[in-house]
């Protein structure tokens, strides 16, 4: 039986930078709604589209599409 190899996960640095876009999106969007909490929100989204339970799962792969997917909430937000 082969053995299959785990995914390779994002960098510290690339983990980082998921965290603080994140952390930034989540204050944008709670400056315009303090009624919920954006940020729990935020990865819980992220959770169910890349099925990751840290930002370090993230798959190397992956990233470009985070990256992505949280510049384009914060576009159609019209936060930035």
């Amino acid at each position: 039986m082969k053995a299959v190899a785990p995914p390779v996960t994002v960098s510290e640095a690339q983990a980082a930078e998921v965290s603080s876009q994140v952390k930034a999106l989540a204050q944008l969007l709670t400056a315009k709604d303090a009624s919920k909490n954006h940020y729990q929100s935020i990865f819980g989204e992220i959770y169910r589209r890349y099925g990751v339970s840290s930002y370090k799962m993230i798959r190397r792969e992956q990233y470009e599409a985070v990256i992505a997917f949280l510049e384009e909430w914060r576009t159609s937000a019209g936060v930035g």
